[in-house]
């Protein structure tokens, strides 16, 4: 921190200590007119941009909410004050929320004014586009409702504080990973667990500068995942919630991370691991006045000490439970707990009669535990039908947005369209203007020139098409011959002038095929069926040994030296599998 915000800070916690009585007492100059408008939150205006509303929050809550409401009211209208001489707008919002704080913690509970303002912080902010701001207000205000136990309302607000977030991005977000936290321990408390885990892990994604709310939001996974059975998971969460208390020498989180693996293993029913771990947990909540949490670990230690037949130990540990001072041991749940184990007590004692009073207690209890846990399911119920009216709500509101976008861009459209008709009308007549002396000449020549050229290539093109026709009428009149009974020596000529056409591309070839088999009919499947390994080129070697072509001719028309035609030979005995003494000869003629 510079010089400067360092000596500031010191003053303002001097002040608060009362250290400089004398110092604020006597008449001091002043550089500034206004400065007494300002009073004690005149020091808040030192303060960069960053930290101004985080200092003046502080001051203000060791200040103004030991304050009357009306004194209370003037020292925030001060800092209104200030806020709008120094153009802080986000301060200004601030001082909003300061007074809906006020009026909640005095009052301890929702009322009109605390409301009031807040929505009035949410409103400033939205008229002042400050989306970051009105995420933030909106999120405050819903804690305000889940603090005094109106979750209905507060849901409505955490989705929209969620919206809002979004809308600016996380990223942007001071303390977002606070904000998921507190989102996440929302739901929590209302059994949500889907979603509690869902900002908790979200929180973690972010960091926090409270290293315990870290700590904290790990240890919420673990119970989360314990309370879905899960116990591999949990105990993964408890355990690194444990190493970083210890990293942070935390004590507390020490104990309480500690309980809640004993807790584990206690639901495991491995109890000699579970016990060394409540016993650290039930002497660190004594240790830091954690009563209820020592109770807590008690009820265990009893549980076991009752299944291992330490009666001694459990008698012990209910006057412990019974010497603690808490209002959370009131709780139905906790008494349930305690009546049903002091029930087993009394039944492993043989003391019969306290057992069946204490059962009674057990069971009258269990049954108001069940209607709460009814009334709880109820109200996730509407919680769940608020989440799914306002994502309804949203969805329609998009839909909503869709339809006016898209009449806007119609209207846009055809205003556009319009304009490029009246463009095409202009432009079409600007041209028809030009059209006359070089324009015109030089369009008339530019069309001249390519009829000349289709005309030159259509001419090569009909040229091209009767050179071929003549070369293949050429090999039609050839083939015709051949189906002549003619004496196997005019018949031998003729297909010896045949042979002669080049027939080494693939084009030359599919025609020489074609006439091929007509002269041999079915030649080349007859012989892909009986050896099906052979290539395209041995078929070409094939049809040529047929036509009893000697090795240098058909070298010659393969585009190969006579010396590859040998091996080309080879290569097809070894695919028939041709054995030495037949010849590839007397199988073709066989074909």
């Amino acid at each position: 921190m510079p010089l400067k915000y360092f000596l500031i800070n010191a003053m303002v916690f001097a002040f608060l200590l009362g250290n400089l009585p004398g110092a604020l007492c006597k008449p001091q100059p002043r550089e500034e007119p206004f400065a007494d408008r300002y009073g004690f939150f005149d020091v808040v205006k030192q303060f960069p941009d960053s930290s101004r509303i985080e200092s003046a929050r502080n001051l203000y809550k060791n200040t103004c909410r030991k304050l009357a409401p009306a004194e209370a009211m003037v020292k925030l209208n001060q800092l209104t004050a200030l806020a709008r001489d120094i153009r802080d707008k986000k301060l200004e919002c601030a001082v909003y929320d300061m007074r809906a704080d006020y009026y909640s913690v005095n009052d301890n509970n929702v009322n009109p004014k605390s409301t009031f303002y807040h929505v009035q912080a949410i409103n400033f902010a939205r008229e002042n586009k400050m989306v970051v701001e009105e995420g933030i207000y909106l999120h405050r205000i819903a804690i305000y409702y889940f603090i005094y136990k109106q979750n209905t309302k507060a849901i409505n607000y955490i989705l929209r504080a969620l919206d809002a977030f979004k809308r600016a991005g996380y990223s942007k977000v001071p303390d977002i990973g606070l904000y998921f936290f507190e989102i996440a321990d929302f739901y929590y408390d209302t059994g949500d667990f889907d979603n509690a885990r869902k900002y908790a892990l979200e929180s973690l994604k972010y960091k926090i500068k409270n290293q315990r709310l870290t700590i904290n939001t790990i240890n919420t996974i673990g119970l989360i995942y314990r309370h879905k059975h899960d116990y591999g998971k949990a105990l993964s969460y408890f355990h690194e919630a444990l190493d970083l208390a210890k990293t942070s020498k935390d004590s507390a989180w020490i104990g309480i991370s500690t309980g809640n693996i004993g807790s584990v293993y206690f639901m495991q029913k491995r109890y000699n691991k579970a016990l060394p771990y409540l016993t650290v947990d039930y002497r660190q909540s004594i240790k830091y006045g954690e009563n209820f949490n020592a109770a807590m670990a008690l009820l265990r230690l009893i549980s076991i000490s009752i299944e291992q037949n330490k009666l001694n130990d459990a008698r012990q540990y209910l006057d412990i439970i019974n010497s603690l001072k808490s209002k959370r041991l009131n709780y139905p749940e906790f008494r349930t707990d305690l009546y049903k184990l002091k029930s087993e007590y009394y039944e492993h004692t043989g003391k019969i009669k306290q057992a069946l009073d204490f059962r009674k207690l057990y069971e009258a209890m269990a049954d108001s535990v069940k209607l709460q846990y009814s009334q709880e399911a109820i109200e996730r119920v509407k919680l769940k039908f608020e989440q799914e009216k306002y994502q309804q709500l949203i969805v329609n509101l998009r839909a909503l947005a869709a339809a006016r976008d898209m009449r806007r861009n119609v209207i846009i459209g055809f205003v556009i369209l319009i304009a490029i008709i009246i463009g095409l009308i202009y432009n079409r007549r600007l041209i028809k203007a030009k059209t006359e002396g070089d324009i015109l000449k030089g369009e008339n020549k530019r069309v001249d020139q390519e009829l000349k050229n289709a005309e030159k290539e259509l001419l090569n093109y009909t040229q091209s098409i009767d050179e071929k026709n003549k070369i293949i009428n050429g090999f039609k009149d050839k083939i015709e011959q051949l189906n002549v009974q003619f004496s196997d020596d005019k018949k031998n000529e003729q297909l010896n002038n045949l042979l002669r056409t080049h027939i080494m591309t693939d084009a030359n070839w599919a025609e020489f095929k074609r006439l091929f088999g007509r002269v041999y009919p079915g030649f080349f499947q007859r012989a892909k069926d009986k050896y099906p390994l052979i290539s395209e080129t041995d078929l070409r070697l094939m049809a040529l040994t047929r036509l009893e072509i000697d090795n240098r001719t058909m070298a010659s028309m393969l585009g190969i030296t006579s010396e590859g035609v040998k091996k080309a030979r080879q290569r097809l005995r070894k695919k028939i599998d041709l054995s030495s003494d037949t010849s590839i000869d007397s199988i073709v003629s066989q074909l």
